[in-house]
This record gives C-alpha cells, structure tokens and sequence, in this order.
C-alpha cells in the first residue's frame, strides 16, 4: 500500500495551489481528480487582476500570456432597461488589467507547475472507501478506465473537489451554463455582464480567440424552461437587448455544459478528520467574479499552513482553527458582499435602478470592484 503524506482531490486551482505549497514544504502529495486533463470547465474564465501576483510567483503569469490568455482592461455592465455602463479595471487604485482564459489552459498550466516540483498526480480517478483511524486515512483509488483499483493511505485528506457539501435548500440554487462562440459585436477587451430578471449572462474573450458566454439563472428560472439551457438561452435574448445586439450575428462553436451550485452551503474547513478549500470550503456568488481568487488563495492559505509542520506534527484542530480565521479575514466581507450584490443583480427592478446610478457614479463601480479584487493571499 502506497502511503502519501496528503491526498488532494480535485485539480481545479485550489487543489493545484494546496499540492503545490506542500509540495514546496517537502510533503508528499497525491492530487487526483475525477476527469482526465485537459478537461474544460462551466466558468467565466475571468482571472482579476489580484491574480497576477499569485501566477508570477509560481512562474506562471508569463506562460498564461504566452499561451494567449487575452488582456481584460475593462468592465461592461449592461441592465434589461438598455441601460449599460463601461469602466476601465482599476486595482490598487490604478488602471490595470485581467486576463480572459479558458479553465482547461489554465488548469493544465498550473497542473504542469504542479508535477514539475513533484506533485504525484492521477486524472480520471476517484478516491473510494474512505476510512480515517489513527490519525491516518485509508481509500481505494478507482479510475474510470477499467484499470485495476490501488489501496492506498494518507495522512491528511483536503476535499478541493467543490462537490463535499450540499446546500438544504434547492430555491437557492443557482445554475450554471457556458457555451463557446465565433465571435460577437466588438467588445474591445472587456469582461461584459448583462443582467436580467433571475439571472445573468458574462461574456469573454478566451485565448484561442474563441468567445466564451457563461450565464447563471436561479432555480424557477431553471424550471420554468424544465432545464432546457437552449430555451433559457433564447429567453435572455429576448430579456436584455444590450446582449441580443451583442449576440444577434454569433455562431456557436459548442454545445452548452450546464452545472449547478448552492448558495446555502454554510462554510467549512474542517470535519474532524479532513480539510475542506475552494468551492468544497465556500461559494462566492458567481456575479462578484471572484472564484478564481477565492479558489488559488484558499489553496495557497490552506497549504502554507499544514507545511509549516512536519506531515506527522500537525495538530489538526489548531490548524482548522487557523486557518478559518485566516479565510474569514480575507473573504467574511466579499463572500457577503457578493450574495447582496448577486440578490439585486437578479432581481430586474433593482438591477435597474442600481445599473443607473452606477452610469453617473462610475466610482461607485470602481468601489465595487475592489470589494472581490483585493491584493491575493501568497502565504499564511
């Protein structure tokens, strides 16, 4: 039985960043992750300017912009009264800019860092038959391509896997849909959102030239097209004409891959016996455009921490307790922020009047922005 000093499930950016900084401590790490690599994701694609930081110290920033990843240096808005606003990216009170690029570039990229100082990593595999006594933790890893199941043991377990928790209530789900496209009316080198009654559509550009649409719908929406993403897509169309004048000449280049995500999920870092980051630890609503953020300093925070401490010295509890309140400094206000802001964006009346004032505030938006871009977490 292969023993590793930590199992790491789920090879999105928090995950990646959790295996890399124990990796960097010396640990032994085995990342897995259902799918195989490179494997696309339903997501905006939008990296925040904060993020920059966090890629060039891994090596990574100039990569990303070697692959294509597009420049973002503005913000779009637009409400379904016609009403649109455009700001340039401030960060740190100066303009600056984003980057638009497909989670599968993205996610190999930080996969290749990963591997590269010595991460063990296994795609298209699960961990089964957990068992977690004395202090170590015992699975079967499964893989989806017949091959012969592995016993294997850990001595700490962190769920990056964004499914370990389940919301109670499917009123505050919210659904997920992306799509690629040729192209759209000339945006420059915006991130756009058009907003509506029960959701939202975000638009940006991806680094093979290919446009990526991603909306977000609340569940009656959902329901009330019975989970038809091509019917809730024409319905949008037809709600917000800043996005059917955008869109009216695009040909799609895929199909649409839907997900979901519950807004109730309480926050959760520890259950006695594993670690939880990423999208398994908390959600942020996907209007702040802030999940990537949350997703690379939630890994870079939980895995300084334990790999400070030799992989059998860590006293579990103290950790978990450190590293909640470390999380909570950082992301207690924009995790808030984002349920309020993402409450009235959906809501049309509001999202209208607010879309309003922002075109004769533009500071306000600045402000905004700020809230989900604050500089990353490059340590505890």
């Amino acid at each position: 039985m292969t023993h590793y000093d930590a199992l790491v499930i789920g090879a999105g950016p928090a995950g990646i960043a959790a295996a890399i900084e124990l990796s960097l401590a010396g640990w032994e790490v085995l990342l897995i992750d259902k799918a195989g690599f490179p494997r696309g994701k339903v997501c905006g694609g939008f990296v925040g300017p904060e993020n920059k930081a966090i890629l060039a110290e891994y090596g990574l920033l100039d990569a990303l912009e070697r692959r294509g990843a597009k420049y973002v240096t503005h913000l779009q808005i637009s409400a379904a009264n016609n009403i649109s606003v455009r700001v340039p990216i401030y960060f740190n009170g100066r303009p600056d800019y984003g980057l638009g690029i497909s989670r599968s570039a993205m996610d190999e990229l930080l996969l290749a860092k990963a591997l590269d100082i010595g991460v063990n990593f296994e795609g298209g595999i699960t961990a089964q038959h957990m068992v977690h006594r004395g202090g170590h933790s015992t699975f079967t890893l499964v893989g989806r391509d017949g091959r012969a199941p592995a016993e294997a043991s850990a001595t700490h377990v962190i769920y990056a896997n964004g499914g370990a928790v389940k919301g109670k209530s499917p009123a505050s789900r919210l659904y997920g849909a992306s799509c690629l496209f040729d192209s759209i009316g000339d945006s420059g080198a915006d991130v756009i959102m058009h907003f509506l009654d029960q959701g939202h559509a975000g638009i940006n550009r991806f680094e093979d030239g290919s446009v990526n649409v991603c909306y977000v719908i609340k569940d009656a929406l959902f329901r009330r097209f019975k989970g038809d993403f091509d019917q809730v897509w024409r319905h949008m169309l037809g709600a917000n004409r800043n996005l059917y004048r955008q869109m009216k000449n695009a040909r799609p280049l895929t199909r649409w891959h839907g997900t979901f995500v519950d807004m109730d999920r309480p926050l959760r870092f520890f259950d006695g016996h594993a670690f939880y980051t990423g999208d398994a630890s908390a959600v942020i609503h996907p209007v702040a455009g802030g999940g990537i953020t949350l997703a690379l300093s939630g890994g870079i925070l939980l895995g300084s921490l334990l790999g400070r401490h030799h992989p059998e010295d860590v006293f579990r509890a103290a950790e978990a307790e450190a590293y909640a309140k470390a999380f909570r400094r950082r992301f207690a206000w924009p995790l808030r922020a984002s349920r309020m802001i993402g409450a009235a964006g959906h809501t049309a009346p509001v999202a209208n009047s607010v879309i309003r004032l922002l075109k004769w505030r533009e500071a306000h938006l600045h402000q905004l922005f700020d809230i989900f871009h604050q500089p990353a977490v490059l340590q505890a």
